[in-house]
C-alpha cells in the first residue's frame, strides 16, 4: 500500500517504494520469531542479499579502539568467499569511510 504522498510519485518511484515495503514486510516476518542474535543477523543478511541481487552481505561490528571489524555473520552467493572473521579496519578503509559518512546506498 502506498502512503498518502504516493500520488506525487512517478510510476517508477512508486514501484521502488512498493518493492521496499515488500522487502521490509518479508524481513519483519522472517526475523520476528528469531531470538538468537546470530541467527537473526544471518537471516537478515540473506534476505537483503537476495533482495538487492548482490553477491555478499555481511554484518560487522567495528571496534574503534582496536581498529578491528568483526564479521560474525555474512551471506554469500555460490562461488563468493565469506568475510566471516576479524579484519583490520585499514583493509576496508574505503568502505568504512563511506559508512561513517552515511553515504552507503
Amino acid at each position: 500500500m502506498l502512503p498518502p504522498a504516493a500520488p506525487h510519485l512517478s510510476p517508477e518511484d512508486a514501484q521502488v517504494l512498493l518493492a521496499q515495503q515488500g522487502f521490509l514486510l518479508r524481513l519483519s516476518d522472517a526475523i520476528r520469531p528469531l531470538s538468537d542474535a546470530a541467527t537473526l543477523e544471518g537471516e537478515a543478511c540473506r534476505l537483503l542479499g537476495e533482495h538487492l541481487l548482490v553477491g555478499r552481505v555481511c554484518y560487522a561490528e567495528l571496534d574503534e579502539t582496536s581498529r578491528i571489524a568483526r564479521v560474525a555473520q555474512d551471506w554469500t552467493r555460490d562461488g563468493v568467499f565469506s568475510l566471516s572473521g576479524n579484519h583490520r579496519m585499514e583493509d576496508f578503509s574505503w568502505a568504512i569511510d563511506v559508512l561513517w559518512q552515511g553515504a552507503a546506498r
